[in-house]
């Protein structure tokens, strides 16, 4: 597979019982996309907190399974299945939290030119409930012939 250069904007949303407002957060950064016919890879580094230093993330996209592998000093490992629940754990430098997430909603159209990965799951922390999260992940190919370099 060949590393697309991307450009990607994710949008996250949290739905906490208790809070009057939704936690929303918005990033832009740039990653690649590697696509063949039975899977996808996204990859890219996300800033936690400006005073870390950047956090890689993999995303691996096969049939009906999304797995997210976060690394650096915030890791852990999320697998994301319409239905099904997973239970792992939460790496921090102040201790490991059980983590479980429930996939309500999973969608993807990815391919040469980019795409879009979509995610609504549930998340508990530590046995508890902590939110209902909606993620959505559009991927732009940067390169020759790109509108965004004209």
């Amino acid at each position: 597979m060949t590393a697309i250069p991307v450009l990607i904007s994710l949008k996250s949303t949290a739905h906490r019982e208790e809070a009057a407002e939704d936690e929303r957060m918005s990033m832009l950064t740039s990653g690649t996309l590697e696509v063949d016919d039975t899977k996808a890879v996204i990859r890219y580094e996300e800033s936690i907190d400006e005073s870390l230093p950047p956090q890689p993330v993999e995303i691996l996209v096969e049939e009906e399974t999304v797995t997210m592998n976060r690394g650096g000093s915030y890791s852990t490992q999320m697998v994301f299945r319409l239905g099904c629940r997973y239970e792992g754990q939460y790496h921090t430098p102040f201790g490991d939290m059980d983590l479980a997430l429930y996939c309500t909603r999973l969608g993807y159209d990815l391919g040469d030119d980019g795409g879009a990965l979509e995610l609504s799951y549930q998340l508990d922390i530590n046995g508890k409930f902590a939110a209902m999260h909606d993620m959505e992940l559009n991927l732009f190919k940067q390169g020759e012939g790109n509108a965004s370099e004209k």
